[in-house]
Formats: structure tokens, sequence, C-alpha cells
């Protein structure tokens, strides 16, 4: 059994999923601390890092879902804010671990060099996939619900008025 500690850095604007050999880990926030740590064991001498992060509104049920985030959050008013740059992230690393092995990695979100991550650690190891992407389809969804928000709040607004003039 081989102890593994991953430490995440700056990934609050984009917490990303991750797994470690296939299962899925919860990241938690260091107390006093800028970076997210996961401690794990793995049967293995090799780990599987996979990281990744897409977004909910390219799912095919997105209209459903964010209606009824819209009406369960009081007409949008406590609704969860969208992050500017939908990005989307994929990353992959295999590490050769040792009894007690500490991974660093970092979110670097680069859209220039299409970089996700960037791995800093002593042991060896071997780099996958790693993009960062700006996610087109959801930009676009992201517009259409904006616009459809704006739109239901002016009928609202429309409806509240006509009341108060026919009573």
């Amino acid at each position: 059994m081989n102890k593994l500690t991953l430490n995440l850095y700056k990934a609050f604007d984009v917490l990303p999923n991750v797994m470690i050999n296939g299962k899925m880990v919860k990241m938690k926030k260091v107390k006093k601390a800028t970076y997210y740590q996961t401690v794990c064991e793995v049967d293995t001498n090799i780990a599987k890092i996979e990281i990744f992060k897409f977004q909910e509104i390219t799912s095919k049920l997105w209209f459903l879902m964010y209606f009824l985030y819209f009406i369960i959050s009081v007409g949008g008013i406590f609704d969860i804010p969208f992050n500017r740059k939908p990005l989307t992230v994929q990353s992959i690393y295999e590490v050769d671990l040792t009894q007690d092995s500490v991974v660093n990695i970092s979110m670097e979100n680069d859209m220039k060099n299409n970089i996700a991550t960037k791995i800093v650690t002593d042991l060896t190891y071997r780099q996958g996939i790693n993009t960062c992407s700006l996610d087109l389809k959801a930009k676009k969804r992201i517009k259409i619900y904006r616009i459809l928000k704006i739109l239901t709040w002016i009928g609202a607004l429309a409806t509240g008025v006509a009341l108060i003039i026919v009573l």
C-alpha cells in the first residue's frame, strides 16, 4: 500500500473533478492555505491521476435543469453564477509511487498554449492528455439562458404592472 498526497493549487475558479486509478476522490480545502488536498491509499505502484472539468450546461437536458434552477432560486435572484469563461479542462498523469508520495498539481488554464495543468513532483511521471479549451457550446447556451432570464423578468414586471392597473 502506497500513500499518495495530492495537492491542487490555483483551483478556485475552476474546481475540477479528480480521479485516482478510476475512483473519484474529494478534494478538501486546507485550512489557512490556498490549495486543496486529498490523501489516499493506492494498491499499485502506479497512480493514474485524471483531472477534468466539463460544463453542466452542455448536457442534453440543460434547458430543463436551468429552468428548474430558475424557479427554485426565486426567479434567478439566488441563482448559481456562471464563469465568464466556460472552460473544458482535461489532464491525465501516470505517476510512479513510493511509500509516501506527494504530488503537486497547479491549475494553469493557459488558453494560449492550451495547457490545463502543471505537475511538480520528485517522482517519475508520464503525461497523457493536458488540454484546456473554451467551450463554445456552453458559452452560447449561457447567453441564451441570460436572455431568457431577462425576458422572463420583463414579462413578470409587465404582468405585475398590468395587475396593478386593473385593480
